[in-house]
Protein backbone atom coordinates (compact mmCIF):
# COMPACT_ATOMS: atom_id res chain seq x y z
CA UNK A 1 0.00 0.00 0.00
CA UNK A 2 1.40 3.02 -1.14
CA UNK A 3 1.71 6.49 0.98
CA UNK A 4 -0.97 7.97 -0.82
CA UNK A 5 -3.00 5.27 -0.55
CA UNK A 6 -3.00 5.24 3.53
CA UNK A 7 -3.35 8.83 3.62
CA UNK A 8 -6.61 8.67 1.09
CA UNK A 9 -7.36 6.40 3.99
CA UNK A 10 -7.19 8.31 6.86
CA UNK A 11 -9.11 11.10 5.31
CA UNK A 12 -12.01 8.49 4.80
CA UNK A 13 -12.56 7.18 7.67
CA UNK A 14 -12.35 10.59 9.71
CA UNK A 15 -15.33 11.50 7.27
CA UNK A 16 -13.58 12.95 4.03
CA UNK A 17 -12.36 16.06 6.07
CA UNK A 18 -9.42 16.43 9.01
CA UNK A 19 -7.00 18.50 10.16
CA UNK A 20 -3.20 17.19 9.64
CA UNK A 21 -2.69 16.39 13.22
CA UNK A 22 -5.40 14.02 12.91
CA UNK A 23 -4.74 12.26 9.92
CA UNK A 24 -1.18 12.06 10.76
CA UNK A 25 -2.98 9.86 14.21
CA UNK A 26 -5.18 7.99 11.93
CA UNK A 27 -2.07 6.97 9.21
CA UNK A 28 -0.28 5.74 12.37
CA UNK A 29 -2.93 3.17 13.17
CA UNK A 30 -2.38 1.83 9.56
CA UNK A 31 1.14 1.78 9.18
CA UNK A 32 3.59 -0.87 10.12
CA UNK A 33 6.18 0.35 12.49
CA UNK A 34 8.87 0.12 9.30
CA UNK A 35 6.53 2.18 7.43
CA UNK A 36 7.00 5.46 9.86
CA UNK A 37 9.77 7.39 9.82
CA UNK A 38 11.23 10.31 11.55
CA UNK A 39 9.26 12.49 9.00
CA UNK A 40 6.14 10.96 7.86
CA UNK A 41 4.43 13.72 8.45
CA UNK A 42 6.37 15.52 5.66
CA UNK A 43 5.79 12.61 3.17
CA UNK A 44 1.75 12.77 4.21
CA UNK A 45 1.99 16.49 3.63
CA UNK A 46 4.14 16.25 0.56
CA UNK A 47 1.71 13.57 -1.06
CA UNK A 48 -1.64 15.89 -0.21
CA UNK A 49 0.03 19.20 -1.91
CA UNK A 50 1.48 17.02 -4.71
CA UNK A 51 -2.15 15.81 -5.49
CA UNK A 52 -4.03 19.18 -4.87
CA UNK A 53 -4.54 22.22 -7.05
CA UNK A 54 -4.68 24.67 -4.21
CA UNK A 55 -0.50 24.03 -3.54
CA UNK A 56 2.03 25.62 -6.03
CA UNK A 57 3.75 21.70 -5.40
CA UNK A 58 0.63 20.29 -7.55
CA UNK A 59 2.03 17.31 -9.56
CA UNK A 60 -0.45 14.62 -9.41
CA UNK A 61 -4.30 14.31 -9.30
CA UNK A 62 -6.65 16.74 -8.13
CA UNK A 63 -7.71 14.33 -5.03
CA UNK A 64 -7.38 17.20 -2.23
CA UNK A 65 -8.90 20.27 -1.56
CA UNK A 66 -7.16 22.90 1.38
CA UNK A 67 -10.19 24.36 3.58
CA UNK A 68 -9.16 27.51 4.63
CA UNK A 69 -6.50 28.39 2.40
CA UNK A 70 -2.80 27.64 2.35
CA UNK A 71 -0.76 26.77 5.27
CA UNK A 72 -3.98 26.75 7.90
CA UNK A 73 -3.32 22.70 7.43
CA UNK A 74 -7.34 21.49 6.93
CA UNK A 75 -7.75 19.64 3.89
CA UNK A 76 -10.67 17.65 2.48
CA UNK A 77 -11.37 15.29 0.08
CA UNK A 78 -12.57 16.29 -3.16
CA UNK A 79 -14.94 13.68 -3.94
CA UNK A 80 -16.63 12.93 -0.68
CA UNK A 81 -18.15 17.05 -0.85
CA UNK A 82 -20.69 18.63 -3.43
CA UNK A 83 -18.53 21.42 -3.28
CA UNK A 84 -15.79 23.44 -0.23
CA UNK A 85 -18.91 25.40 1.42
CA UNK A 86 -20.24 21.78 2.39
CA UNK A 87 -16.86 20.34 3.24
CA UNK A 88 -16.34 23.17 5.88
CA UNK A 89 -19.76 22.94 6.94
CA UNK A 90 -19.28 19.31 7.96
CA UNK A 91 -15.74 20.25 9.61
CA UNK A 92 -17.13 23.02 11.28
CA UNK A 93 -20.15 20.98 13.17
CA UNK A 94 -17.98 18.87 14.09
CA UNK A 95 -15.34 21.60 16.15
CA UNK A 96 -18.33 22.72 17.54
CA UNK A 97 -19.59 19.75 19.17
CA UNK A 98 -15.86 18.95 20.00
CA UNK A 99 -15.91 22.96 21.69
CA UNK A 100 -19.00 21.77 23.77
CA UNK A 101 -18.01 18.49 25.00
CA UNK A 102 -14.55 20.02 26.09
CA UNK A 103 -16.94 22.31 28.02
CA UNK A 104 -19.88 19.72 29.40
CA UNK A 105 -17.48 16.68 29.87
CA UNK A 106 -15.78 18.70 33.52
CA UNK A 107 -19.26 17.13 35.37
CA UNK A 108 -20.73 14.16 34.66
CA UNK A 109 -24.42 14.23 35.23
CA UNK A 110 -26.13 17.81 33.88
CA UNK A 111 -29.42 18.58 34.61
CA UNK A 112 -32.58 18.34 31.75
CA UNK A 113 -32.64 22.11 31.54
CA UNK A 114 -29.14 22.36 30.98
CA UNK A 115 -29.60 19.81 28.29
CA UNK A 116 -32.42 21.55 26.53
CA UNK A 117 -32.23 24.71 27.04
CA UNK A 118 -28.81 25.71 27.43
CA UNK A 119 -26.75 23.95 25.68
CA UNK A 120 -29.74 22.52 23.59
CA UNK A 121 -28.21 19.53 22.35
CA UNK A 122 -31.37 17.66 22.71
CA UNK A 123 -34.96 18.22 22.73
CA UNK A 124 -37.85 16.32 23.34
CA UNK A 125 -38.15 12.83 24.07
CA UNK A 126 -37.79 11.12 20.65
CA UNK A 127 -34.45 9.23 20.72
CA UNK A 128 -32.73 11.15 17.78
CA UNK A 129 -32.69 14.21 17.65
CA UNK A 130 -31.37 16.72 14.85
CA UNK A 131 -32.01 20.42 14.04
CA UNK A 132 -33.55 20.26 11.26
CA UNK A 133 -33.18 23.38 10.25
CA UNK A 134 -29.70 23.89 10.56
CA UNK A 135 -28.45 20.66 9.19
CA UNK A 136 -30.95 20.84 6.20
CA UNK A 137 -28.35 21.96 3.51
CA UNK A 138 -26.31 20.40 0.62
CA UNK A 139 -26.74 17.11 0.11
CA UNK A 140 -28.07 16.59 3.87
CA UNK A 141 -31.98 16.42 2.72
CA UNK A 142 -32.77 14.71 6.50
CA UNK A 143 -30.03 16.83 8.13
CA UNK A 144 -27.68 15.35 10.89
CA UNK A 145 -27.91 13.83 13.74
CA UNK A 146 -26.80 16.12 16.75
CA UNK A 147 -28.06 13.60 19.87
CA UNK A 148 -29.33 10.42 20.87
CA UNK A 149 -31.13 9.78 23.98
CA UNK A 150 -31.14 6.43 25.44
CA UNK A 151 -33.53 5.87 28.63
CA UNK A 152 -32.90 2.02 28.68
CA UNK A 153 -36.62 1.78 28.94
CA UNK A 154 -38.01 1.15 25.56
CA UNK A 155 -35.87 -0.38 23.25
CA UNK A 156 -32.99 -3.20 23.29
CA UNK A 157 -30.16 -1.09 23.28
CA UNK A 158 -27.13 -2.53 25.20
CA UNK A 159 -24.86 -0.05 27.08
CA UNK A 160 -21.34 -1.06 28.14
CA UNK A 161 -18.18 1.45 29.18
CA UNK A 162 -17.12 1.91 25.79
CA UNK A 163 -20.16 0.98 23.38
CA UNK A 164 -23.51 1.56 22.98
CA UNK A 165 -25.58 -0.62 20.47
CA UNK A 166 -28.50 1.75 19.13
CA UNK A 167 -31.47 0.03 17.39
CA UNK A 168 -33.61 2.06 14.91
CA UNK A 169 -36.63 3.86 16.42
CA UNK A 170 -39.64 2.10 15.39
CA UNK A 171 -42.69 4.38 16.32
CA UNK A 172 -46.43 5.22 14.09
CA UNK A 173 -44.37 8.46 12.73
CA UNK A 174 -42.19 6.05 9.96
CA UNK A 175 -41.70 9.04 7.85
CA UNK A 176 -39.88 10.70 10.67
CA UNK A 177 -37.99 7.67 11.51
CA UNK A 178 -36.60 7.15 8.32
CA UNK A 179 -35.44 10.72 8.40
CA UNK A 180 -34.25 10.39 11.93
CA UNK A 181 -32.19 7.60 10.97
CA UNK A 182 -30.98 8.78 7.65
CA UNK A 183 -29.14 11.78 9.84
CA UNK A 184 -27.63 9.42 12.57
CA UNK A 185 -26.04 7.18 9.22
CA UNK A 186 -25.05 10.36 7.88
CA UNK A 187 -22.81 11.34 11.00
CA UNK A 188 -21.53 7.57 10.43
CA UNK A 189 -20.14 8.72 6.82
CA UNK A 190 -18.73 12.02 8.08
CA UNK A 191 -17.44 10.67 11.24
CA UNK A 192 -19.23 13.43 13.18
CA UNK A 193 -19.31 13.40 16.91
CA UNK A 194 -22.79 12.88 18.75
CA UNK A 195 -23.56 13.13 22.34
CA UNK A 196 -25.31 10.66 23.71
CA UNK A 197 -27.51 11.53 26.59
CA UNK A 198 -28.30 8.79 29.27
CA UNK A 199 -31.25 8.12 31.72
CA UNK A 200 -29.89 7.80 35.42
CA UNK A 201 -32.06 5.21 36.80
CA UNK A 202 -35.14 6.50 38.34
CA UNK A 203 -34.10 10.17 38.63
CA UNK A 204 -35.63 12.08 35.20
CA UNK A 205 -34.48 15.29 36.63
CA UNK A 206 -30.76 14.27 35.57
CA UNK A 207 -29.12 13.41 32.37
CA UNK A 208 -25.26 11.82 31.84
CA UNK A 209 -23.98 12.77 28.89
CA UNK A 210 -21.26 11.11 26.68
CA UNK A 211 -19.59 12.20 23.39
CA UNK A 212 -19.59 9.08 21.04
CA UNK A 213 -19.21 8.19 17.45
CA UNK A 214 -21.27 5.87 15.06
CA UNK A 215 -18.77 3.19 13.70
CA UNK A 216 -21.22 1.42 12.05
CA UNK A 217 -24.91 0.65 10.96
CA UNK A 218 -26.56 -2.85 10.61
CA UNK A 219 -29.95 -2.37 8.42
CA UNK A 220 -31.22 -5.84 8.56
CA UNK A 221 -30.50 -5.47 12.64
CA UNK A 222 -31.49 -2.12 12.22
CA UNK A 223 -29.11 -0.84 14.98
CA UNK A 224 -26.14 1.08 15.46
CA UNK A 225 -22.75 1.16 17.00
CA UNK A 226 -21.71 4.04 18.80
CA UNK A 227 -18.18 4.08 20.12
CA UNK A 228 -17.63 6.20 23.51
CA UNK A 229 -14.33 9.17 23.39
CA UNK A 230 -13.19 7.40 26.97
CA UNK A 231 -9.79 9.12 26.71
CA UNK A 232 -8.93 12.76 27.83
CA UNK A 233 -6.36 13.45 25.44
CA UNK A 234 -8.02 11.52 22.00
CA UNK A 235 -11.33 13.17 21.14
CA UNK A 236 -11.59 11.52 17.43
CA UNK A 237 -12.58 8.14 16.58
CA UNK A 238 -12.08 7.35 13.12
CA UNK A 239 -14.82 5.08 11.16
CA UNK A 240 -12.68 1.58 12.38
CA UNK A 241 -14.13 -0.55 9.10
CA UNK A 242 -12.09 1.21 6.60
CA UNK A 243 -9.04 1.29 8.89
CA UNK A 244 -9.76 -2.92 9.49
CA UNK A 245 -9.43 -3.59 6.37
CA UNK A 246 -5.88 -2.01 5.93
CA UNK A 247 -4.78 -4.06 8.78
CA UNK A 248 -6.73 -7.61 8.25
CA UNK A 249 -4.33 -10.26 8.91
CA UNK A 250 -5.64 -13.42 10.26
CA UNK A 251 -2.34 -14.93 11.39
CA UNK A 252 -2.13 -12.05 14.00
CA UNK A 253 -5.69 -13.20 15.27
CA UNK A 254 -5.26 -13.90 19.00
CA UNK A 255 -6.76 -17.01 20.57
CA UNK A 256 -7.22 -15.58 23.92
CA UNK A 257 -7.79 -11.67 25.52
CA UNK A 258 -4.54 -10.52 27.10
CA UNK A 259 -4.16 -9.93 30.67
CA UNK A 260 -5.79 -6.03 30.65
CA UNK A 261 -8.89 -7.06 28.99
CA UNK A 262 -9.30 -9.49 30.90
CA UNK A 263 -9.05 -7.28 33.87
CA UNK A 264 -11.28 -5.03 32.37
CA UNK A 265 -14.08 -7.77 31.30
CA UNK A 266 -14.19 -8.49 35.31
CA UNK A 267 -13.70 -4.96 36.78
CA UNK A 268 -16.92 -3.87 35.58
CA UNK A 269 -20.47 -5.45 34.22
CA UNK A 270 -20.38 -2.53 31.85
CA UNK A 271 -16.99 -2.82 30.84
CA UNK A 272 -17.54 -5.88 28.61
CA UNK A 273 -17.04 -5.05 24.48
CA UNK A 274 -20.30 -7.42 23.65
CA UNK A 275 -21.62 -4.41 21.64
CA UNK A 276 -18.72 -4.44 19.71
CA UNK A 277 -18.16 -8.02 19.12
CA UNK A 278 -21.86 -8.29 17.98
CA UNK A 279 -21.97 -5.31 15.58
CA UNK A 280 -17.90 -6.97 14.40
CA UNK A 281 -19.38 -10.17 13.72
CA UNK A 282 -22.95 -9.51 11.92
CA UNK A 283 -20.73 -6.89 9.89
CA UNK A 284 -18.44 -9.82 8.81
CA UNK A 285 -20.86 -12.82 7.76
CA UNK A 286 -24.40 -12.35 6.39
CA UNK A 287 -27.13 -12.12 9.01
CA UNK A 288 -28.77 -15.49 9.49
CA UNK A 289 -28.20 -18.84 11.49
CA UNK A 290 -25.05 -20.23 10.52
CA UNK A 291 -26.59 -23.65 10.88
CA UNK A 292 -30.31 -23.57 9.93
CA UNK A 293 -30.15 -20.15 7.72
CA UNK A 294 -33.34 -18.32 9.81
CA UNK A 295 -32.93 -14.64 9.70
CA UNK A 296 -34.80 -13.90 13.00
CA UNK A 297 -33.63 -14.04 16.58
CA UNK A 298 -30.17 -14.22 15.69
CA UNK A 299 -26.91 -13.59 18.43
CA UNK A 300 -23.38 -13.46 18.41
CA UNK A 301 -22.10 -16.40 19.49
CA UNK A 302 -18.94 -16.80 20.90
CA UNK A 303 -16.18 -20.30 19.41
CA UNK A 304 -13.83 -19.99 22.30
CA UNK A 305 -16.17 -18.84 25.32
CA UNK A 306 -15.30 -15.27 27.45
CA UNK A 307 -15.69 -17.90 30.24
CA UNK A 308 -12.09 -19.33 28.66
CA UNK A 309 -11.05 -15.84 28.18
CA UNK A 310 -12.30 -16.22 24.26
CA UNK A 311 -11.43 -13.13 22.47
CA UNK A 312 -13.70 -10.70 21.19
CA UNK A 313 -12.21 -11.08 17.33
CA UNK A 314 -15.25 -11.52 14.88
CA UNK A 315 -13.16 -14.72 13.88
CA UNK A 316 -13.69 -15.76 17.17
CA UNK A 317 -17.68 -15.84 16.56
CA UNK A 318 -20.68 -17.01 15.05
CA UNK A 319 -23.94 -15.70 14.12
CA UNK A 320 -26.72 -18.45 15.63
CA UNK A 321 -30.26 -18.15 16.56
CA UNK A 322 -31.36 -18.53 20.04
CA UNK A 323 -32.02 -21.89 19.75
CA UNK A 324 -28.83 -23.09 17.78
CA UNK A 325 -26.95 -20.78 20.15
CA UNK A 326 -28.07 -22.61 23.32
CA UNK A 327 -26.86 -25.60 22.06
CA UNK A 328 -23.62 -24.73 21.00
CA UNK A 329 -22.87 -23.63 24.18
CA UNK A 330 -24.19 -26.68 25.84
CA UNK A 331 -22.19 -29.11 23.09
CA UNK A 332 -24.58 -30.28 21.13
CA UNK A 333 -23.05 -29.95 17.78
CA UNK A 334 -19.02 -28.75 17.28
CA UNK A 335 -17.49 -27.57 14.10
CA UNK A 336 -14.71 -29.68 12.21
CA UNK A 337 -11.87 -27.16 11.67
CA UNK A 338 -10.29 -28.92 8.38
CA UNK A 339 -13.48 -29.06 6.34
CA UNK A 340 -16.16 -26.94 8.54
CA UNK A 341 -18.40 -29.94 8.89
CA UNK A 342 -21.15 -29.88 11.71
CA UNK A 343 -20.57 -32.57 14.12
CA UNK A 344 -23.93 -33.75 16.35
CA UNK A 345 -22.06 -34.58 19.34
CA UNK A 346 -24.83 -35.16 21.82
CA UNK A 347 -27.52 -38.19 21.89
CA UNK A 348 -30.98 -36.24 20.42
CA UNK A 349 -28.93 -33.47 19.06
CA UNK A 350 -30.73 -34.00 16.19
CA UNK A 351 -33.88 -32.84 17.85
CA UNK A 352 -31.73 -29.10 17.38
CA UNK A 353 -33.00 -28.95 13.51
CA UNK A 354 -29.80 -28.58 12.22
CA UNK A 355 -30.39 -28.21 8.00
CA UNK A 356 -26.96 -27.59 7.15
CA UNK A 357 -24.04 -29.87 6.94
CA UNK A 358 -21.22 -27.56 7.01
CA UNK A 359 -20.07 -23.84 7.05
CA UNK A 360 -19.27 -24.08 3.83
CA UNK A 361 -22.07 -21.79 2.49
CA UNK A 362 -20.40 -18.83 4.40
CA UNK A 363 -18.96 -16.61 1.88
CA UNK A 364 -16.55 -15.50 5.13
CA UNK A 365 -15.34 -18.13 7.32
CA UNK A 366 -14.24 -18.70 11.45
CA UNK A 367 -10.67 -18.34 12.31
CA UNK A 368 -9.43 -22.15 12.42
CA UNK A 369 -7.42 -21.08 15.32
CA UNK A 370 -10.61 -20.75 17.06
CA UNK A 371 -12.28 -23.55 15.85
CA UNK A 372 -8.76 -25.96 16.27
CA UNK A 373 -9.22 -25.01 19.89
CA UNK A 374 -13.33 -25.56 20.56
CA UNK A 375 -12.61 -28.79 18.38
CA UNK A 376 -10.01 -30.53 20.66
CA UNK A 377 -11.76 -28.76 24.06
CA UNK A 378 -15.29 -30.16 23.46
CA UNK A 379 -14.70 -33.74 23.28
CA UNK A 380 -18.04 -36.14 23.22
Amino acid sequence: MTILERVISSFQSLGGVANLKDIYEVYKSISTKEEISKTFDRSIQARIEENSEDSDAFKGNNIFKTLYGKGKGVWFLVESFQNLDEAKFVYEFKQKNLSIWKEISKKKLHSNDYVRNQIKIHRGERGIYRDISRTKKFSFTDGICQSVLDTGEKYDDVLTDTHLTYFYPDTIHKTRDIGEINSLKNCCNLNIPIFVVLGIGRDKSKKEIRLGYVQRFNDDQRSFLISFVKEETKHVIPIDDIIEVQNEDESKDQLFVNSRERKKRLSSSRGNNQPKFSSDVFNYYQNECAVCGIKYFLEAAHIVPVKDKGSDNKRNGLILCKNHHKGFDDNFFKINPSNYKIEIIKKNGSLLNINRNSLNQLKNKPGKIFLDWRYTKYKR
